[in-house]
């Protein structure tokens, strides 16, 4: 198994909203919902602006800085890759 970051923030924040999207699948069920209503939560909970939008096509979950008004990056922002191998028996 292998990861690695393919986006981190380095010394400064580096983003202002982050879009967190799950498309319609056989998984995007209450499990999913729970999780990212719990997620908005905990962010709401620490000044940040959060809001769902649960519908037809899917799960999005928006998070917005703290400062919501501008466009001044105030969220450390991380994308990382995990290579995962596996062989059928």
């Amino acid at each position: 198994m292998d990861s690695y970051y393919v986006v981190q923030p380095g010394f400064a924040p580096n983003r202002s909203k982050v879009i967190i999207e799950i498309d319609n699948s056989p998984y995007t069920d209450d499990a999913w919902a729970n999780y990212l209503l719990g997620l908005k939560n905990n962010f709401n909970a620490e000044n940040y602006h959060s809001s769902e939008n649960f519908g037809s096509s899917g799960l999005t979950l928006t998070i917005q800085g703290r400062d919501n008004v501008t466009d001044n990056p105030d969220i450390y922002y991380y994308e990382k890759v995990t290579e995962i191998e596996f062989e059928l028996a």
